[in-house]
């Protein structure tokens, strides 16, 4: 997630004008002009990947949608909250909490979270069928 490479092979991501390929949830009813500002855990990937991402991962296959993103940044952890509790910390709900949120300490965290801007939605079908020589 930090060097932008693809979540799968582990190479370089694939990049180009547009920006970095990413995959995500068809979630674009969410807000107006999503995906704009989208906080994601998926890192980026790789065309070859991405092809196969489609076809093989359980949160892509009811409805996913290819984008590139111009600017992103590492902004947040998804994680378990712990609470202070009279003896002992007990534990909340899995959530992304931000580093700037004093709560940072008390995350038990997983996953990096990238907030993704400039972004363009793509179809992935032409972005593979232009990269085929």
């Amino acid at each position: 997630m930090r060097s932008l490479l693809c979540q799968v092979c582990a190479g370089p991501a694939d990049s180009d004008e547009r920006g970095v390929l990413y995959l995500t949830e068809d979630h674009r009813g969410d807000w107006p002009d999503w995906p704009e500002r989208l906080m994601t855990t998926h890192p980026p990937l790789c065309l070859p990947c991405a092809a196969k991402a489609v076809r093989y991962c359980p949160h892509l296959l009811s409805g996913h949608v290819a984008l590139r993103s111009t600017a992103s940044e590492i902004c947040a952890v998804h994680g378990r909250r712990y609470y202070p509790g009279p003896l002992l910390h007990f534990p909340g709900d899995k959530e992304i909490v931000q580093y700037d949120d004093p709560a940072i300490g008390w995350v038990l965290a997983w996953q990096l979270v990238r907030s993704l801007s400039g972004c363009t939605i793509v179809d992935l079908d032409a972005e593979l069928a232009a990269a085929t020589p």
